[in-house]
């Protein structure tokens, strides 16, 4: 993602303080192509309080500065939002076996007619997961 200055950056304009750890926890969200549950951020950052942890990802996600997802497993993971990622509806895929997760681009999706009106009208974010088996695991 970006540099330690950049994402300082993110920060204050997000209203946060900037500390060391959630410095370290952007850095390691930033280099990873998928969604990270808190127990994989736990381990890149050995040493560091779980908790601590824990409420960094949070406040990220409630700074809009990452989102949490739930893919079926009961497992948050979290990753970094882009700047320019204004897509309101993104994907993925993940393998119910080897659990390996894949994001794909944002998707149009027709809703049919029985879905009323006044419920969509204020949906302004969302999530299609496709689940299975990968070709590897076949």
């Amino acid at each position: 993602m970006g540099s330690d200055a950049e994402n300082a950056g993110k920060l204050r304009r997000a209203g946060l303080r900037v500390t060391p750890i959630r410095l370290a926890v952007f850095r390691v969200l930033g280099r990873t192509r998928h969604p990270m549950s808190h127990r994989e951020v736990v381990d890149q950052l050995r040493g560091t309080d779980r908790v601590s942890i824990f409420r960094t990802l949070t406040s990220l996600v409630d700074a809009k500065l990452a989102r949490r997802l739930e893919l079926g497993d009961h497992t948050w993971r979290f990753e970094l939002v882009d700047a320019g990622d204004d897509a309101a509806l993104r994907g993925t895929v993940s393998c119910i076996r080897c659990l390996q997760i894949t994001r794909f681009e944002p998707v149009a999706i027709t809703v049919g007619p029985g879905v009323p009106e006044s419920v969509l009208a204020g949906l302004d974010d969302g999530e299609v997961q496709v689940r299975g088996v990968c070709g590897t695991c076949r």
